[in-house]
């Protein structure tokens, strides 16, 4: 017999892929944290750092979106065999790339909190999608991570198109 622990049962991830085929890249990459205790929910902006790991998006080049969470509900880095890494050297993980037909569904599960995966409530339809530190925002001023195909709920609930990442 199995026990298995129902206290994330019902978890979902914050950024889902829109279709089943697409042209968006999972990029196996390590984790390597600035701060160890950083949240990482699914849909926040992926940055790569000098030694190639990739850690929580601060500035500079917006690498992709991250398509795995460390957090309190979901924690894919729990349970990685320690020769894999660790936290310090990196971790086993995954982020997206965008493509001509990488569309996405993000929704944000901490609204309003320092953890939020979107930023800001005046997102329009075509118009561009922002990288902010920890996820996406509708500033101006910022690198471009997309653009928006649908709003859902403004500030809550979007559907975008994945740009390519820079070089």
């Amino acid at each position: 017999m199995f026990r298995v622990s129902l206290n994330n049962a019902f978890a979902k991830r914050s950024l889902r892929p829109l279709h089943e085929k697409h042209q968006a890249t999972p990029v196996n990459v390590l984790l390597a944290l600035a701060d160890p205790t950083d949240k990482i929910y699914s849909g926040m902006v992926a940055a790569l750092t000098v030694d190639g790991t990739v850690d929580v998006y601060a500035s500079g080049t917006a690498w992709g979106l991250f398509a795995l969470d460390k957090n309190d509900v979901i924690d894919d880095t729990n349970g990685q065999p320690t020769d894999l890494g660790s936290e310090t050297n990196g971790t086993p993980f995954a982020v997206w790339q965008g493509g001509p037909d990488a569309y996405f569904r993000v929704t944000d599960p901490k609204v309003g909190d320092a953890d939020c995966v979107i930023s800001g409530t005046g997102f329009a339809v075509g118009a561009p999608v922002y990288a902010a530190a920890g996820g996406l925002i509708d500033a101006t001023g910022t690198v471009v991570i997309g653009n928006v195909v649908e709003v859902i709920e403004d500030g809550v609930d979007l559907v975008i198109q994945l740009s390519a990442p820079a070089s």
